[in-house]
């Protein structure tokens, strides 16, 4: 893992600026909705983390486009999407969420679950400190996710795993919808409905994030190799563009 691990925080819409900031305590701000993070503002931090070198590229192009060096994967993301059918996406969260807990004998919370504010449900599974950091990181961490869900047989956003991918902040409100991303407990995901879930999202839900406990040996065999020769060849190239599409 990256020593003191860098990202991005775009205030508003994806197309405002990035500026860098310390990747750890910006995370905790949103998640326990601390207001000097101002969580009633959209906000994004990006999803993956980065070396000094990363603030270097954005100060002197201006921009995350086309950046190259290592990446840094605090953790892996799974964003469920199902425009105009939230108890669609309700139930393959569910789904993804029962398979990951079972299958790698997750305590309750070890899982970061919640709703986006709009069209579906994210999860996470704070596992970065398995996967060093690495040109290829977010590959590798793109294969993984796609592995558990092809495991079940649901759709995810595949495309949240660009290195420079701006990922909704946890408490923030969205701009259309005016909810804020909230987190889900497991047992409360298993048997909330959609509209008792929406309810709640109207203000910000703090919560303290923590680190897995113990050793997960989860990558599927020839995980980097995979991620490093197929999909690297399906992008065309190792860096970004300057993504404007949010998780």
């Amino acid at each position: 893992m990256i020593p003191t691990p860098l990202a991005f925080r775009i205030l508003g819409g994806t197309d405002n600026e990035r500026r860098i900031v310390d990747y750890g305590k910006a995370f905790h701000a949103y998640c326990n909705a601390d207001p000097a993070a101002r969580p009633e503002i959209p906000a994004y931090l990006s999803a993956f983390v980065y070396p000094v070198e990363f603030g270097r590229h954005l100060e002197t192009t201006g921009s995350t486009r086309d950046y190259r060096g290592p990446v840094g994967v605090p953790s892996t993301k799974w964003d469920i999407d199902r425009d105009g059918n939230l108890d669609a996406a309700l139930h393959d969260t569910r789904r993804l969420s029962a398979f990951l807990a079972d299958r790698y004998r997750l305590d309750a919370d070890d899982l970061i679950i919640g709703f986006s504010g709009s069209k579906g449900f994210h999860v996470e599974l704070p596992i970065g400190w398995m996967v060093e950091a690495s040109p290829d990181a977010n590959l590798t961490c793109r294969l993984f996710a796609e592995h558990a869900a092809n495991k079940i047989g649901i759709t995810i956003d595949s495309g949240v795993y660009d290195k420079v991918r701006p990922f909704r902040a946890w408490n923030s409100k969205h701009h259309k919808t005016c909810l804020h991303k909230i987190r889900v407990d497991l047992d409360e995901m298993l048997i909330s409905r959609v509209d008792a879930i929406t309810r709640r999202a109207v203000e910000p839900i703090p919560f303290d994030p923590r680190p897995l406990r113990r050793p997960l040996h989860c990558l599927p065999p020839g995980t980097t190799q995979n991620a490093t020769s197929g999909i690297a060849r399906q992008n065309g190239r190792h860096g970004g563009p300057d993504r404007r599409t949010p998780a």
